[in-house]
C-alpha cells in the first residue's frame, strides 16, 4: 500500500516538474479560449518547440498573451469547494487520530463480530471521506500543472522573441516594452503557480498518509475478522452454567461503549453519505407515485380470472407499504458501506410493510411460519441492538434457539407432508422448517456448553437469511406486479415494443429479476452467516491460479471473462438491434432496407467491439491476434470459402442494397418467388407466398439472377386476358375492358389502362386488358375482383365467350355395328377383340 502511495505522488511530482520545467507552447491554445487561425498556425509551428514571434505580430500578440496570463491567474485562485475541505481536515485528522489511540486499548480479537462491524463501518466512512478529499486535491495538482505548463509555453516564447528584438537592434521602444511586459506578467505568475503547487502537494502529502493510516487500521479489522471466523469451531466461552464467574467488564459499561461506537459510525456515515439519503427520499416519493398509478390502472381494468394480475393486486392496493420496501432493497445499492446497526433498524422499520404486503396462502401452516419468522427475527434484532455481547445476550440467543426450535417442530408436526410438496413455496417452507429444528438444536448445545461463536452465527444467520428471503420475495411480488402492469399504461401503449411484444417483453424482465432476486438473496444469506469474506478469497484464489497445459499456460479468470464478455456482447447486440427494429427506426422516416441496414451494421458493430473486448480480457496481444487472424486465413483458404463469400455478399446487400427487405424477387436459379424478410450477414430469409420460410446464401442473392419486382417502387402490371365469340365487335369489346378496369378504385389512372387484340384465336378473338396496381401484395386480388367484373360487364352487353370447339370429319365406317359401337361407347363400355384389345375404327381427323 505504501508503494503504491509513494510511486503515484512520485509519478505526480514528475508531471509537475515537467510542466515547469519544459512546458509546450502548443497547448497553451487549446487550454485557455477560442483558436483563431492565426492561432492554429502557431500552434502548428509551435509543435516542435517555442519559436519568436514576428514584429508585425507583437502589438496583437501582447494582447493575447496578457489576456491568457490574467485567465490563468483567475484559474489560481482558491477553490471553494477545497477551501471548504482544507477547513474540514483537521477535525477529519483529530477524529481519525482518536479513533486509532481507542483501537490501541482494544485487543481486536477479543471483539465480537457486531463490534467488528461497528468499527469497520467508521473507519470505512473515514476512508470514504479521505479518499473524496484526495481525488480532489489530485485532480486540482493535474489542473494547475497543466497551467503551469501553458505560462511555461507563453514565456519561452517571449524570451525568445525579446531576444530577437535584442539582435535586431534598430527596433521601436514600444514593441520592446510590449516583450518585457509579457515576461514580467509570466515571472510574477511563476511565483504564484509555484506557491500554489507546493500548498495543494502538502495537503495531498497529509491526505494520503491519513488514507494509508486509514486503509492499514481497516486491514487490521479484517484480520481480527478472519480470526473471529476462524474461531468459530473452537470453544471460546466457558459454559452457560459458569459464565457468571468469568465477567471481565460491567454489563452497562459495555453496552455504553458499544452505543456510542454505534452512534458514531450512524453520524459518520450520515455526513458522508447526505446526499445519499436524499436521493433515497426521491426514490420513495417515485415508487410511490408509480405504485398509486399503477394500482388506479389495476382497479379501471381489474379481471378477476385472470391470475398473473393476482399477485399485482395484492401487493398494490398498499402503495405505501410498497414504496417503502422498494425504498430498502434499492438502499442495498445506495449505502454499500452502511453501518451494521443502521441495517439492523431498518430491517426492524421493515417489518411492518412486510406484514401488510404478505400474500395470503390457502396453505396456514405456511402463513403461520411467515408469522412466526417476523416475531423471531424482531427478537433476534432487538437482542443484538440494545444487549452488548455478554453473559445475558448469550441467554436471549439460547431463548431465541429454544423458541425456534419449539415453533419449527410445532409447525412440522401440525403440517401435512403431502399437502407441502404439492406447491413450490410449501416444499421450501418444509425443507425450511426442518433446518431451522436441526439449526437451534446445534445452537442450543453450543450456547450451554461454550461454542458461543458457532451458536450465535447459526440463529443469527438463519433468521436474518430468512427475514432477507422474505423480503426479497415480497419485493420480487411487487416489482413483477409492476412489470406486468406496465403494457397496460398510456406509456405501454405507446410504446411499439410493448404494443406488438409487451408478453414477450414483460416473461424476459421477470426471468431476469428472478435471477436477480436469487443471486441478491444468495449474496445477503452467506453474509448474514459471514462467510461471503472467506468464499470470495476463495473463489478469486480459484480464479485467478495459472492452470498449465503442456506449453499452455491460462487462468480461469481471464477464460470467465472472455465468455462473459462474449455473451454479454451478443446480448447487448440483439436487444439493440431490437430496440432499432421495432422502437426506434419505425419513427423514422427512412428508405425502405435503411432500417434493416442500420440495425445489422449496429449489431455487428457491437458484437466486433465485444470480441475485441473479449480478447483483450483473455489477454491476447497483437502478436497473438495476428497468428489467430493468420490461422483463419489458412481456414478461409481451404474451407471457408463458401461463408467468407456469403459474408461478403452480405455486406454488398446491406451497403449497395440491390434487394431490400420487402422486396419481392424471384431467384431463377433456384425457381424461387417470395418476399425478403430478413438479410443477415451470411443469409437472407424468403418467404413464398404459400407461407414457407426459404433460407437463402447471400451469394446466391448476388451471383445468381435475381428478379426483383418492388426494386424502384411497388406498382405491378396485371394481365387479364380473356376470348370472345366470333362476329362480335372488337371496338365493344375493348370499350368494354377498358370501363371495368376504370371503374376498379385500385387500378391506377396513370399509366392509363390499355386493351390489346391480340389475334384470331381458334375458337375466339382473343384480347389481353393490361393495367396497373400501386401495391404489389394487391396483386392477386385485384386481377381476382377485375376478372369478376370482366364477367359480370360481358353478360350485361351480351358479350359471349366460347366454348372451345372441335369439328371431327369420319372418313369411314369400321363395319355394319356402328350405331351399336357408338351406343356401347357412350355407355362406358368399349368393344375389344378377343385379345382385349380396341378393334381399329379407321383414320379419323381432327380439327
Amino acid at each position: 500500500m505504501k508503494k503504491s502511495r509513494v510511486s503515484r505522488r512520485g509519478a505526480l511530482c514528475l508531471a509537475i516538474l515537467a510542466a515547469l520545467a519544459w512546458p509546450a507552447a502548443g497547448r497553451a491554445q487549446g487550454i485557455f479560449g477560442s483558436t483563431t487561425p492565426t492561432q492554429a498556425a502557431n500552434q502548428d509551428s509551435a509543435a516542435s518547440g517555442p519559436r519568436a514571434i514576428s514584429l508585425s505580430e507583437i502589438p496583437l500578440k501582447t494582447e493575447e498573451a496578457l489576456a491568457r496570463l490574467q485567465t490563468i491567474e483567475t484559474q489560481l485562485s482558491v477553490d471553494p469547494d477545497l477551501a471548504l475541505i482544507e477547513d474540514d481536515l483537521p477535525d477529519e485528522l483529530v477524529s481519525v487520530s482518536r479513533d486509532h489511540e481507542r483501537l490501541r486499548l482494544i485487543v481486536l480479537e477479543n471483539l465480537s463480530i457486531r463490534e467488528l462491524w461497528n468499527l469497520t463501518a467508521i473507519w470505512q466512512s473515514h476512508e470514504a471521506r479521505i479518499g473524496r478529499w484526495a481525488r480532489a486535491f489530485e485532480d486540482e495538482l493535474r489542473e494547475v500543472a497543466r497551467v503551469a505548463e501553458v505560462r511555461g509555453g507563453i514565456r519561452d516564447t517571449w524570451r525568445l522573441t525579446a531576444e530577437s528584438l535584442a539582435r535586431e537592434g534598430a527596433v521601436p521602444q514600444p514593441l520592446v516594452e510590449q516583450a518585457d511586459r509579457v515576461l514580467s506578467a509570466a515571472d510574477s505568475l511563476d511565483t504564484i503557480v509555484r506557491a500554489r503547487l507546493a500548498y495543494l502537494f502538502g495537503v495531498k502529502s497529509q491526505l494520503d498518509d491519513g488514507l494509508e493510516g486509514v486503509r492499514h487500521v481497516l486491514g487490521e479489522l479484517e484480520a481480527a475478522r478472519a480470526s473471529v471466523r476462524g474461531r468459530m469451531l473452537t470453544r471460546s466461552a466457558p459454559p452457560l452454567w459458569k459464565a457468571a464467574a468469568f465477567r471481565d467488564e460491567p454489563v452497562s459499561q459495555r453496552a455504553s461503549r458499544i452505543w456510542n461506537e454505534e452512534r458514531e459510525a450512524i453520524l459518520a456515515f450520515a455526513v458522508s453519505n447526505s446526499g445519499s439519503f436524499l436521493f433515497g427520499a426521491v426514490l420513495f416519493v417515485l415508487f410511490a407515485l408509480l405504485a398509486v398509478r399503477l394500482r388506479d390502472r389495476l382497479d379501471f381494468e381489474s379481471d378477476p380470472t385472470d391470475e398473473s394480475m393476482k399477485g399485482a393486486a395484492e401487493t398494490l392496493h398498499r402503495p405505501v407499504s410498497a414504496a417503502v420496501l422498494l425504498t430498502i432493497l434499492a438502499s442495498q445499492a445506495l449505502w454499500p458501506r452502511a453501518p451494521f446497526v443502521l441495517w439492523q433498524v431498518i430491517a426492524l422499520a421493515a417489518i411492518v410493510p412486510l406484514f401488510r404486503l404478505l400474500p395470503r396462502s390457502s396453505n396456514p401452516v405456511i402463513n403461520r411460519t411467515v408469522r412466526v419468522l417476523l416475531v423471531l427475527f424482531a427478537i433476534i434484532a432487538v437482542a443484538d441492538l440494545v444487549i452488548p455481547p455478554s453473559v445475558e445476550y448469550r441467554v436471549a440467543s439460547l431463548l431465541t434457539a429454544l423458541a425456534l426450535g419449539g415453533a419449527s417442530g410445532w409447525l412440522l408436526r401440525s403440517a401435512d407432508a403431502e399437502q407441502m410438496r404439492q406447491t413450490g413455496w410449501g416444499i421450501v417452507v418444509w425443507r425450511g422448517l426442518q433446518v431451522s429444528l436441526v439449526v437451534s438444536v446445534t445452537s442450543s448445545v453450543a450456547n450451554v456448553f461454550g461454542w458461543t461463536l458457532l451458536a450465535e452465527i447459526l440463529i443469527v444467520g438463519v433468521l436474518y437469511s430468512a427475514y432477507l428471503g422474505l423480503g426479497i420475495v415480497i419485493g420480487y411480488r411487487v416489482l413483477a406486479g409492476m412489470i406486468r402492469l406496465l403494457p397496460r399504461t398510456k406509456l405501454g401503449q405507446a410504446s411499439h415494443i410493448m404494443r406488438g411484444y409487451g408478453d414477450l417483453v414483460t416473461s424476459r424482465a421477470i426471468m431476469v429479476l428472478k435471477l436477480a432476486a436469487a443471486a441478491t438473496w444468495v449474496w445477503l444469506a452467506l453474509e448474514a452467516f459471514d462467510v461471503s469474506a472467506p468464499i470470495g478469497h476463495w473463489v478469486t484464489g480459484v480464479l485467478t491460479g495459472t492452470i498449465r497445459i503442456g506449453a499452455l499456460e491460462f487462468s480461469l479468470e481471464k477464460v470467465v471473462s472472455f465468455a462473459a464478455v462474449v455473451l454479454l456482447a451478443i446480448w447487448i447486440a440483439r436487444l439493440v438491434a431490437f430496440v432499432l427494429d421495432v422502437e426506434i427506426l419505425p419513427r423514422l422516416k427512412l428508405k425502405r432496407g435503411a432500417s434493416n441496414a442500420i440495425s445489422t451494421v449496429v449489431q455487428w458493430t457491437i458484437l466486433g467491439a465485444g470480441l475485441l473486448t473479449a480478447g483483450s480480457a483473455l489477454g491476447l496481444q497483437a502478436g497473438q491476434l495476428a497468428i489467430v487472424f493468420g490461422a483463419l486465413s489458412v481456414g478461409i483458404g481451404f474451407g471457408l470459402q463458401n461463408v467468407v463469400s456469403n459474408f461478403v455478399s452480405g455486406l454488398i446487400l446491406i451497403f449497395e442494397q440491390p434487394v431490400k427487405v420487402g422486396d419481392k424477387v424471384e431467384i431463377t436459379s433456384l425457381a424461387l418467388i417470395g418476399e425478403v424478410r430478413r438479410i443477415g450477414v451470411r443469409a437472407s430469409i424468403v418467404r413464398t407466398f404459400d407461407g414457407a420460410e426459404v433460407i437463402v446464401p447471400n451469394g446466391n442473392l448476388i451471383s445468381s439472377e435475381v428478379v426483383n419486382w418492388t426494386l424502384s417502387d411497388q406498382k405491378r402490371r396485371v394481365r387479364v386476358e380473356v376470348g370472345v365469340a366470333y362476329g362480335t365487335d372488337p371496338h365493344s369489346v375493348i370499350q368494354t375492358l377498358k370501363k371495368v378496369a376504370g371503374a376498379h378504385p385500385e387500378v391506377l389512372k396513370y399509366p392509363e389502362p390499355m386493351v390489346v387484340f391480340l389475334e384470331f384465336g381458334p375458337s375466339a378473338l382473343l384480347f389481353r386488358l393490361m393495367f396497373w396496381t400501386a401495391t404489389f401484395d394487391d396483386f392477386f386480388r385485384v386481377r381476382s375482383e377485375v376478372n369478376v367484373a370482366v364477367n359480370d360487364a360481358f353478360k350485361e352487353a351480351g358479350i359471349t365467350i366460347p366454348f372451345p370447339q372441335r369439328d371431327l370429319h369420319v372418313r369411314s365406317l369400321p363395319g355394319p355395328n356402328l350405331a351399336l359401337e357408338l351406343e356401347t361407347i357412350s355407355e362406358g363400355e368399349r368393344p375389344s377383340d378377343g385379345d382385349g384389345n380396341e378393334p381399329d375404327r379407321g383414320p379419323v381427323d381432327e380439327a
